[in-house]
Parts: structure tokens; sequence; C-alpha cells
């Protein structure tokens, strides 16, 4: 998992590149509504490989690669990096949407966390 950051990275560029297009030069009032969902995707593949690819840079610096091999930490920051970026796509698809409420927040919130303790706790080994 580790030889594939890299790969990541081309990634994250490919997708910022994808935003800073869609933000600058597409009105988003005559656009299809395929093209908010292209946004949201893209906006869930830019917060997780550059959240993955920092959470890794940051976890290696702090154990100095100690007693774990460099692919556990690949795995579980790009496990950490997916649920933040699933409330970040959930965020922007209820801006879209002008569903953004706090209830609506909340019930984000506690539905991602729930999915997180079942991945970390929830299965038997």
């Amino acid at each position: 998992m580790a030889k594939l950051l890299p790969l990541v990275f081309f990634a994250a560029l490919l997708s910022l590149g994808g935003l800073f297009y869609m933000i600058i030069n597409i009105d988003p009032i005559t656009v299809a509504w395929y093209v908010f969902g292209l946004f949201v995707a893209l906006v869930f593949l830019f917060v997780t490989s550059m959240l993955t690819i920092v959470l890794y840079t940051v976890r290696l610096r702090i154990y100095q690669r100690k007693f774990i091999d460099n692919n556990w930490y690949a795995v579980t920051s790009f496990k950490m990096a997916l649920f933040i970026a699933l409330f970040a796509a959930g965020a922007t698809m209820l801006a879209i949407l002008q569903l953004a409420t706090l209830f609506n927040l909340a019930a984000l919130i506690i539905a991602i966390s729930l999915l997180a303790v079942w991945v970390y706790l929830g299965r038997r080994r």
C-alpha cells in the first residue's frame, strides 16, 4: 500500500485541477445535475488522497518508523482519511442541495461515526 502513495498524490492533483476547473469555468445555474455529482466525487477523492498522504507523513515523523511496517501506517491513514472525506463529501452534497441544517449535519456525523465504529471494532477476525 505504501508503494501506491505517489499515485494517490497524482490523483489528488488531478482532482484538485478538476475542482478548480469546475469552480472557475462552469455556471451552476445552467449546468446538468450530474456535474454536481462529479463535483462531490472530486471533493471526496481530493480530501481522501491528500489527507492520506498528510496523515501518513505525520505519523511516520511522530513514531519514527518504530515497531510497525509502512504498509500498516498507509492503510490506517487511508481509513482515517476516508471517514473525514465521507463527511466532507456529505456536507458538500447537503450544501449543494441546500439542506445543510444542524439536524442533517448531526445525522451525517452520527452515521459516519457508527460506520467508523463498525469498521474498527465491529468485525471479528
